[in-house]
């Protein structure tokens, strides 16, 4: 689990509630830090650090795992200790390898938890901002991290760009460049230089994913 911070003073928080034992979870909200917006090639988007705080979260009270809405959360103020919000990548191993759990899931609930599971993974072993460099994924999480871009590129209405690089990030390095010169003519003009990207670093083995662009949001 990431630990919990208690920053002095007074801060904001959004209150999440289990919906399972109905007890509240107060989560700093993450100050605003700039006016980048950074898209990453397997889909994740940094806005301002709200971006960390997972739409599943885990009860402390009853161990039971939730999703929520920062947009709709109610929010409050104050000075005592509050948690991050964040789930980590073995929290999200064990969600998503339960099968009888993902299958009782609506799709759209599912393919959002393996988006998390890969993007989470890449956060942890490769994402140059936060990977640690000395730790290693697991067998488990690695074969999960397959397990999920095959379930995201095989049942899931995503972009060819995003396909494509997904194929990549796992290692389906011929899978990723036959999908891309059979989808070449469906890529949009703008995401030519993208898709390109993504063949050069098929070809030469690398699987980190990588920036797509920054953009002001002013």
């Amino acid at each position: 689990m990431f630990p919990h911070y208690n920053y002095g003073g007074n801060s904001e928080y959004y209150i999440f509630v289990c919906g399972h034992c109905k007890n509240e979870k107060r989560v700093r909200k993450m100050p605003y830090t700039g006016n980048m917006c950074t898209y990453w090639s397997d889909g994740r988007i940094e806005a301002c650090n709200d971006w960390q705080i997972s739409y599943m979260q885990r009860c402390p009270h009853c161990g039971n795992y939730y999703f929520v809405d920062i947009n709709e959360a109610e929010r409050g103020f104050g000075s005592e200790p509050l948690d991050d919000g964040r789930v980590d990548i073995e929290e999200y191993a064990a969600v998503c390898s339960d099968r009888e759990f993902m299958e009782s899931l609506p799709p759209e609930v599912m393919s959002y938890l393996f988006m998390q599971y890969v993007q989470q993974y890449n956060d942890t072993y490769r994402r140059a901002s936060q990977a640690e460099e000395e730790k290693k994924a697991t067998y488990e999480q690695s074969r999960m991290f397959t397990e999920a871009v095959l379930f995201l590129t095989e049942f899931c209405r995503i972009p060819e760009i995003l396909i494509a690089d997904l194929y990549r990030q796992a290692g389906m390095f011929r899978k990723c460049l036959e999908y891309a010169a059979d989808n070449y003519n469906r890529i949009k003009e703008e995401d030519l230089e993208t898709l390109d990207r993504t063949r050069l670093l098929a070809i030469q083995g690398e699987t980190a994913p990588f920036i797509i662009k920054r953009e002001d949001m002013k």
